[in-house]
């Protein structure tokens, strides 16, 4: 949202310097869901998009379709997309404090749980929430709880990063960090 300026940047160098790192060699994809506050509903419209970015196209933007498990396409993006989408990352909106990061942590962990690959079924995986606010839609903080931990999805581990008061608090999401051994 539009306080969100200077974590939008920090954010940027992070990952531009990440995928340029020998740590990329073990990252299979990468998956971006940019949430706001825009107080649409249903919920899913404040996030602006979900995307899933393969990490070993480092050179040239890649699309190509693929198939989850419940026989839905899904277009899977290069890492050259992803820092596209990164960089054109921008704070505004805002002005009423709480965010919809609980439905952008859901939707993070459908599509993690819908890549088609033996290698992103084993191991673990992280999601990474960066915040100022607290969550708009707390109340599915219970769903996000169950849906990360369900034994049939893949083994996820839900981190936050907290920056400025959360406007009060940052509500359920030391609860999900907790659950998820954030």
């Amino acid at each position: 949202t539009g306080s969100m300026g200077e974590e939008i940047v920090a954010v940027q160098q992070v990952i531009t310097s990440f995928i340029q790192s020998e740590e990329n060699i073990r990252t299979l994809c990468y998956i971006l869901v940019p949430f706001n506050d825009f107080g649409n509903m249903p919920i899913e419209d404040n996030l602006e998009y979900a995307k899933v970015y393969y990490a070993h196209r480092l050179k040239s933007t890649v699309r190509f379709k693929v198939h989850n498990e419940q026989g839905i396409e899904q277009v899977v993006h290069g890492v050259a997309d992803l820092l596209i989408d990164v960089n054109g990352l921008y704070a505004h909106w805002g002005g009423d404090c709480p965010e919809y990061g609980m439905i952008a942590i859901l939707k993070a962990n459908e599509l993690l749980n819908g890549i088609q690959s033996e290698r992103a079924k084993d191991g673990q995986h992280h999601i990474i929430v960066l915040t100022d606010a607290s969550a708009k839609d707390d109340y599915l903080y219970q769903d996000v709880i169950e849906n990360i931990n369900d034994e049939s999805n893949v083994d996820v581990t839900v981190h936050f990063f907290f920056s400025g008061t959360g406007c009060p608090g940052f509500g359920n999401y030391s609860n999900i960090a907790d659950a998820t051994d954030g």
